[in-house]
């Protein structure tokens, strides 16, 4: 990995647990209990030693893994990456699509046009 990813990575690192260490001490502060960490990724048994590892927002399996050790260990490394957010697909508007129609029909006219005036000459 490129130096400057290591350390843009490192620094948001140490971002993060800054974060969750001001937010220890505000509920400390306030005596409250801190509210319950839900985990993103969800690890299930397939059987015969294999382990797959869920996204629990989509349902998508993001992994399969042998043995419980490597299952969770690949779980907490996805839950250390910072999710990644999808585009959603553009739609085509009606009149896009009958612009393109109407432009490829013109540009083959003009090319048959084209080729009957050179050959005919």
């Amino acid at each position: 990995m490129h130096p400057d990813f290591i350390q843009r990575r490192a620094e948001l690192d140490g971002l993060r647990q800054r974060a969750q260490l001001a937010t220890s001490e505000f509920y400390a502060i306030i005596q409250k209990d801190e509210p319950v960490r839900v985990f993103r990724y969800m690890v299930e048994p397939r059987g015969n030693n294999l382990f797959s590892i869920v996204d629990r927002s989509s349902g998508k399996p993001a992994g399969l893994r042998t043995g419980i050790q490597e299952a969770c260990e690949f779980a907490q490394q996805l839950e250390e990456m910072p999710p990644v957010v999808e585009r959603p697909a553009t739609k085509v508007s009606m009149v896009q699509l009958i612009a393109r129609r109407m432009t490829t029909w013109t540009l083959s006219v003009t090319g048959g046009l084209f080729a009957f005036a050179f050959f005919g000459s």
